[in-house]
């Protein structure tokens, strides 16, 4: 708190003043300009340092922008739905062996040649962002056009004709070990082809 207003000294400073209740009102108005000159110097030192801070986050190891990666994400997927397959979780490792075989095969897609547009992070075409019920046929388009793809073959038969990523709201008594191996081999299927690529130099 500062003191009480000296309405004589301010008189004298501003003669034009007559009243009280002006000199007070004019006394607000400098206070209140003086408060959001402080509040707008506060607020540009925060934009300021927002970069500064972005490139600290990054350095500290916090996640930025996620950009696609079907290699890691199959791995994953596959190591994850494995174990759940061996605890019984029917239902969601279903779920993962869609994603793995989905993740493995778009990887092998970019290796022959699928477009894949940079500035949305995902492929270009429309076809080529199906999910494993989709992508096992759109997988031939790119592999049996390219000079590297002919040892790279997929079974004729769908196994993931019955899957559907809707399928995670359904209940899990709907899903047991008969319906989840046959998406299972479809997904080590796809695991092999990856291991090929690996091998011979691909990915």
């Amino acid at each position: 708190m500062h003191g009480a207003i000296n309405h004589k000294s301010i008189r004298r400073k501003y003669p034009n003043i007559f009243t009280r209740r002006a000199v007070t009102e004019k006394l607000r108005r400098k206070a209140k300009a003086k408060r959001n000159k402080r509040t707008r110097s506060h607020v540009g030192l925060a934009a300021t340092s927002q970069p500064a801070a972005a490139k600290q986050h990054k350095e500290n190891g916090a996640p930025g922008t996620m950009n696609s990666d079907f290699y890691d994400a199959h791995n994953r997927h596959w190591q994850d739905a494995e174990q759940l397959f061996e605890a019984e979780r029917w239902a969601n490792a279903d779920q993962l062996f869609g994603m793995a075989a989905e993740c493995g095969l778009k990887k092998l897609m970019l290796v022959f040649g699928m477009p894949f547009d940079l500035n949305r992070d995902r492929p270009q075409e429309r076809q080529d962002r199906e999910h494993a019920d989709g992508i096992w046929a759109r997988y031939e388009t790119y592999r049996s056009g390219h000079h590297q793809g002919a040892n790279y073959g997929l079974a004729a038969n769908d196994p993931f004709q019955n899957w559907h990523v809707s399928q995670r709201y359904a209940n899990q008594c709907h899903f047991n070990q008969a319906w989840v191996e046959s998406h299972r081999d479809g997904a080590k299927e796809v695991r092999k082809l990856i291991r090929k690529a690996q091998m011979e130099g691909l990915i």
